[in-house]
């Protein structure tokens, strides 16, 4: 699919940044409801050991230990998730001069 030559194109920056934030938003919201999950057991989120843990009469022993491990999972990409939006910012700006020149030039 070609853009309309009259039209900036980008459209597709834009669903990018959106799938960038998204699975960065995604990361929160499941630690967020692990810890609501495990908060009425008691029980920690760490990576530590897997104790027992009962939660609505559901044997849950794996969440804890998996939570610790999204924990440092989250803190090791959404730094990565940042940049990336940073940069990909930054190209649309360039893009975007680029693209102004050009068709300016192109008018006249």
């Amino acid at each position: 699919m070609t853009p309309m030559p009259g039209k900036f194109p980008g459209r597709s920056y834009w669903f990018v940044l959106a799938g960038v934030v998204v699975f960065a938003v995604l990361q929160l919201v499941a630690i967020g409801l692990l810890g609501t999950l495990m908060a009425p057991s008691g029980l920690p989120i760490d990576t530590a050991d897997i104790n027992p843990c009962m939660i609505w009469a559901c044997e849950w022993s794996q969440m804890p230990h998996f939570g610790g491990i999204l924990d440092w999972f989250l803190l090791l990409t959404l730094p990565f998730l940042g940049g990336a939006a940073a940069l990909l910012m930054i190209v649309l700006a360039i893009h975007y001069a680029i693209w102004t020149k050009r068709h300016r030039s192109s008018r006249k």
